[in-house]
């Protein structure tokens, strides 16, 4: 248990480093350290995401580095967007079966979906490119927020890993505007996702609930903490390491699983 609550700790100094991250350690440790399904997973993961990003998201507004503009228009969308797909997309995921004798439960599909994104949104943050100078507009925004949100409803993240390389590469903030901007939006987002899974009347037990929320925030100050000395470089850097590590163990413990079924 203190092993599994200290790494719970780091996706709160994950969160506070960039933005993004929680939730992209939050449901591989729930899964596979305190043994829940992926679908109760998600849903404890938006109740972890949102109490870390919504700290994160009044210090960036203390600092004046969230960009308003793009959050007015991101945010709602993506919040309904969450709630839409976690309410009623997630029932619907299937078992497949591959063969006489091989099935893919939903749970594993999730996290192969989960693991996947993890592999495009790490690459998109360790490819190099010329600085953006894109300014937002409205319909890029709205966009990239849906597909966000309905995303992040189905596999119980708050987003912050897909919407901080949009923000970066598609709406040309700075690095630190960006965590700031990507805490706010996911603070929303996780609360459309969690009233998804409150109105689909799936448990969210207290003893569960609150040992990894409380070692979540401790780990959100230490990483806010260090950011302010962290160049936004190395921090683009960390970010897709991190993403990229963790989607090659996920999809490695997964394949292990089928195979041994």
């Amino acid at each position: 248990m203190i092993l599994a609550l200290t790494l719970i700790a780091l996706t709160g100094v994950s969160f506070g480093l960039v933005g993004a991250g929680g939730a992209i350690l939050v449901v591989p440790i729930l899964v596979y350290a305190f043994g829940l399904s992926p679908v109760e997973a998600t849903g404890y993961s938006f109740l972890v995401v949102l109490v870390i990003a919504l700290g994160g998201a009044i210090v960036g507004m203390i600092q004046k580095q969230v960009a308003y503009r793009i959050v007015g228009v991101f945010a709602p969308l993506a919040m309904a967007s969450a709630y839409l797909s976690r309410y009623y997309l997630v029932p619907l995921i299937p078992d497949l079966r591959l063969s006489p004798t091989l099935t893919l439960p939903a749970g594993t599909l999730v996290m192969f979906v989960f693991s996947t994104v993890l592999f495009l949104a790490g690459a998109s943050m360790l490819r190099a490119v010329k600085d953006n100078k894109l300014s937002p507009s409205v319909p890029i925004v709205a966009v990239n927020a849906a597909g966000v949100g309905g995303l992040s409803g189905i596999l119980g993240v708050g987003g912050g890993f897909l919407i901080v390389p949009v923000l970066t590469k598609r709406l040309g903030l700075a690095m630190k505007e960006a965590v700031s901007t990507s805490m706010t939006i996911v603070s929303l987002i996780s609360l459309g996702g969690l009233g998804g899974v409150i109105a689909s009347k799936a448990p969210l037990h207290a003893a569960v609930a609150v040992p990894i929320v409380s070692a979540a925030g401790v780990g959100l100050l230490a990483g806010i903490a260090i950011r302010g000395r962290v160049a936004g470089d190395k921090l683009k850097k960390f970010f897709g390491g991190l993403a990229l590590t963790v989607g090659v163990c996920v999809l490695a413990v997964e394949l292990f699983r089928l195979a041994t079924v």
